[in-house]
């Protein structure tokens, strides 16, 4: 790697499927395609570069995406298309070849000035491979990135690696740099992670400068992908691991152009996107619904259903549904189009479409300001009467024993209590049944009879 002036390792800030980490190879403003550095964008996954080319191509102006500045490049594509893609790229028409390995193999371009590699290498040697092939021409100014997932600054050195590239087994102290974090799953804590590196190269540059963890670089032979995570984990020069690695003669390139660990300032030509701020929504104040203004609104959205879509067969409220209505005539008068699209934005999907002529309908309008709406305090519930409470009046059946009355002094006679009365039941009467009548004609003759 003579060639390699300088080499970068970053870690993505933003999502990964959001691709905004590579918005540096093209640049904002963009005039002139030569300003785009000749670039080769190096991924393993074709569908993952295709989606790559078409978020680099969104950023180049339209007047220039015709000129084909950010070309895919891989295997599955026929060799007339490969042959001409390289012609142009070699020519510097094509300014970014997205692609894999297919692009590397004989071919020798001694002017390009940066290789990106998407997520980290499978292993050092398909990483040298790569990188080697920026400024292959004497004198030129190179510079090699790798962009690794934030999961990569913190695997375990000694951890096996699954398929998916992730870091297996238990973690162990590393290079005999102190007391090292056990981790489960070979993952080492976050804290781990920001040590060896994880916030360098943001947007903002706050944590470029790092303080070296310094020690003797050990490699075993059975490290997972030939020391790939020694590499990327790094704190004092990633040559130094590289001269470790394969067992090259300690070289002595200048600071300025060897790494971003010896150089911090490298992370300038490779800083991501600006993080997207989410904005503050706007509070409004509704009051009472105004029923003219509301009356207006339905008139609008009918006739803009009659305009637009005057064969479909929903209804004008799927343009501006009857709650929307109701908001707007709510908060009196639509001052500018940032209030109106701070109440209707987020949950009103034509925004992009009708969002001007909404406005421009309701500033046209005499909206009179919002009437509060009175609030209804609910009166105090009267409780019912508490009647007093009742001294209950002695009763003349009341136990003896527990009477109020106070108990004699001594040597005064004791009162004879009352002895109970007992009561005998009267005796028991018990009818005498009549003798029943013998015959027909005496039982009517009875019966007939005063008593």
């Amino acid at each position: 790697m003579s060639n390699l002036h300088a080499q970068v390792v970053r870690s993505m800030e933003h999502p990964m499927n959001s691709y905004r980490d590579i918005e540096f190879l093209v640049p904002d403003n963009l005039r002139n395609p030569e300003n785009i550095p000749k670039t080769f964008l190096y991924c393993d996954d074709i569908k993952t570069g295709d989606d790559l080319t078409d978020y680099l191509n969104a950023r180049v102006p339209g007047d220039l995406q015709s000129s084909g500045v950010v070309r895919p490049y891989n295997a599955s594509m026929s060799k007339r298309y490969r042959r001409q893609v390289m012609r142009l790229f070699k020519a510097g028409v094509i300014r970014i070849l997205v692609c894999t390995d297919a692009a590397g193999m004989g071919c020798n371009i001694p002017d390009i000035d940066m290789v990106v590699q998407w997520k980290a290498a499978k292993n050092i040697s398909s990483w040298v491979q790569r990188a080697g092939r920026a400024a292959r021409a004497s004198g030129r100014d190179g510079l090699a990135v790798m962009l690794v997932e934030n999961w990569q600054k913190a695997v375990a050195e000694g951890a096996s690696v699954g398929q998916d590239g992730r870091g297996r087994g238990r973690g162990h102290t590393g290079r005999g740099r102190g007391r090292g974090e056990r981790g489960h799953g070979g993952i080492k804590h976050s804290g781990y992670s920001v040590l060896h590196g994880q916030r360098r190269g943001t947007y903002s540059g706050a944590f470029d400068i790092i303080n070296p963890i310094d020690g003797p670089v050990e490699i075993a032979a059975d490290t997972p992908g030939e020391g790939i995570y020694i590499y990327i984990q790094e704190t004092v020069c990633r040559r130094r691991v590289l001269t470790k690695i394969f067992g090259n003669a300690v070289s002595n390139v200048p600071s300025a152009t060897c790494c971003d660990l010896c150089n911090p300032l490298l992370f300038n030509r490779t800083r991501p996107g600006k993080p997207a701020t989410t904005p503050r929504q706007l509070k409004v104040k509704k009051g009472q619904p105004v029923d003219w203004v509301q009356d207006a609104l339905y008139a609008w959205r009918r006739a803009i259903k009659k305009e637009l879509f005057p064969k479909a067969l929903w209804a004008p409220h799927a343009i501006l549904d009857d709650a929307t209505c109701k908001v707007l005539a709510s908060i009196g008068p639509i001052e500018s189009k940032d209030m109106l699209e701070g109440v209707l934005k987020k949950g009103w999907a034509r925004w992009d479409d009708l969002g001007d002529r909404l406005y421009c309908y309701l500033a046209d309008l005499a909206i009179p300001d919002a009437v509060p709406i009175a609030l209804k305090r609910p009166g105090a519930k009267r409780k019912a009467p508490v009647e007093p409470n009742k001294v209950p009046e002695p009763s003349s059946t009341s136990d003896p024993t527990t009477s109020t009355k106070r108990a004699p002094q001594p040597g005064q006679p004791q009162p004879t209590p009352p002895q109970p009365t007992t009561l005998s039941p009267a005796p028991l009467q018990l009818p005498i049944a009549s003798a029943a009548p013998s015959t027909y004609e005496d039982f009517w003759e009875r019966i007939k009879s005063p008593r």
